[in-house]
């Protein structure tokens, strides 16, 4: 999921807080 955190670029929009950390 971290990946897609990085594509999109919005953490937020992913909906992925651990991705993020």
């Amino acid at each position: 999921m971290a990946q897609i955190y990085v594509k999109t670029g919005d953490k937020v929009k992913s909906g992925d807080i651990l991705a993020t950390l």
